[in-house]
């Protein structure tokens, strides 16, 4: 894989091409990370409008699914060095930008975005300033209107984890009048038993993907230069949950919730980051409609509720992921907003286009850039029998193609598991190679994020993405086809390292 500057690698801006016949229509141009998911999406929705990717690997199907793709670069200018290539580029491809992950502060192209879901709403710690709020006041409302909100949805009152803002030597709690104070005041504060035995985490700011989180002692802390700026937060232990939901401005839809799956990465210095993303399972509760309470333990109103009120403070048109822990009470912590589509909506949609809820043509970006174009439009109801009082329009709009599945009875039920395989050592990888070996060994698993030709790849890198559906048309087989998914995922594993050229 080529590798920008920020990553190690040379940071050398490199274009490649792909042919194709378009008409002559705007073009999008996608910037993130990995756009590869968001490009076969739009392509899926959008099959005639040139498709721009601006993408730190530039791999082979993500070279596919656009009409042309620039290595996103990252000199010494960093986040702004990212802005500027990337407003060049659409100013001269006359393009619209669409972020979609990746970008540490993605509202650096807040203005220029033509359309976009973001807008320039202050620091890092004023936006989740605001979220504590919107999660606060969202929960008040549902303890208080018993008649709106259900049993579940009261005693799963939505929670943030205290919380403390630190720069330049002082750390301010966020949620609560106490007063600042301190850094070193605080880390002898946090350290007292009477503290209790809740973990600690640094979280830094403009982090994506997990890889600014690290574990924290307040005891033991030296609290060099690299931690003047960020977070002291509450750990919270439990499952991690990624949220996808869909707004126009108007109204509110959650599209799913996924199980997030994460794993432990170490540096060569030993350094330890144990909470980097690594992929999806998806979505829960497959065998529910949408927001039908009584079927399953997941408190859809209050989380509706929630969105919408996180989608009202931040004005958000699209696409947009909300991440949870869950604890082993059943209770719901709220961790940070996405303002974008998260690497979680390609389970969703996978899922959605297998189960009849997405037709031919239709497309989750398709839907994200209706959104943040046309942002006039109402969202159709969830056709489960809910009143106008649950805050779903029913009339037909920007997400009329996303259906309940035609037959709730239908065959088979589809869930995803999404898997980003990282290098356990440095080496060579071949794509090619590794496809022959997983044909001869005849696993049902899909490669994607798949590099050209033969790619350097260093111990702890990401090398490719698998992913593996599970089919049942009820709960106890879901469960035994999840077990042989995950058997035939960690043998695609082993044949991935194990083909890899050292």
């Amino acid at each position: 894989m080529n590798v920008p500057m920020a990553m190690g690698g040379s940071g050398k801006l490199e274009t490649v091409t792909n042919p194709r016949d378009a008409e002559n229509l705007p073009a999008i141009l996608l910037v993130g990370a990995s756009v590869r998911w968001s490009a076969e999406s739009l392509r899926r929705g959008l099959p005639n409008s040139r498709i721009l990717g601006l993408d730190w690997f530039g791999d082979s199907d993500t070279r596919a699914a656009c009409d042309r793709v620039w290595l996103l670069q990252s000199p010494g200018g960093g986040n702004a060095s990212i802005a500027q290539q990337c407003r060049g580029i659409a100013s001269v491809s006359d393009a619209q930008i669409v972020t979609v992950g990746g970008i540490q502060d993605p509202t650096l192209l807040a203005g220029h975005a033509h359309g976009s879901n973001l807008i320039e709403d202050g620091s890092p710690n004023e936006r989740l300033t605001r979220l504590h709020a919107a999660v606060h006041s969202t929960a008040k409302e549902i303890a208080h209107n018993p008649l709106n909100a259900t049993k579940l949805d009261r005693e799963n009152l939505v929670k943030v984890p205290r919380t403390f803002w630190c720069e330049a030597g002082v750390c301010q709690p966020l949620g609560t009048e106490d007063s600042a104070r301190p850094t070193a005041q605080l880390l002898s504060e946090l350290s007292r038993p009477s503290a209790g035995d809740a973990g600690w985490l640094w979280k830094a700011p403009n982090s994506t993907a997990g890889l600014g989180v690290r574990s924290f002692k307040p005891s033991a802390s030296t609290f060099g230069d690299e931690a003047r700026s960020g977070w002291i937060q509450q750990r919270i232990f439990g499952r991690p949950l990624g949220l996808v939901a869909l707004a126009n401005g108007e109204a509110t839809r959650i599209l799913g919730i996924t199980r997030s799956l994460t794993r432990r990465l170490s540096d060569a210095s030993g350094h330890q980051t144990p909470f980097v993303y690594s992929g999806s399972y998806g979505p829960l509760h497959p065998f529910a409609r949408p927001m039908i309470e009584s079927h399953c333990d997941i408190p859809w109103r209050h989380l509706h509720a929630l969105c919408e009120r996180v989608q009202q403070t931040f004005d958000i048109r699209g696409l947009f992921n909300l991440d949870f822990i869950r604890d082993q009470d059943g209770g719901w912590w709220l961790l940070e907003l996405n303002q974008r589509p998260s690497a979680s909506c390609e389970v969703i949609e996978r899922a959605a286009i297998d189960n009849g809820q997405l037709p031919p043509g239709s497309s989750l970006m398709r839907m994200h850039v209706d959104a943040i174009t046309r942002s006039h439009r109402s969202v159709p109801s969830n056709n489960d029998g809910l009143s106008p009082k649950d805050g779903l329009s029913n009339n037909d709009g920007f997400l009329a193609s996303w259906t309940e599945p035609a037959n709730q009875s239908v065959s088979a039920h589809s869930t995803w598991i999404k898997r980003i395989v990282f290098a356990n050592r440095d080496c060579r990888l071949s794509g090619e190679r590794i496809r022959e070996e997983l044909r001869s060994a005849d696993l049902d698993v899909v490669l994607a994020d798949v590099p050209v030709g033969i790619a350097n790849v260093r111990a702890g890198d990401p090398m490719l993405t698998l992913l593996v559906p599970i089919r049942a048309d009820n709960e106890a087989k879901q469960y035994r086809q999840k077990k042989m998914a995950a058997t035939r995922m960690r043998r695609a594993i082993e044949i991935i390292r194990s083909s890899s050229l050292a």
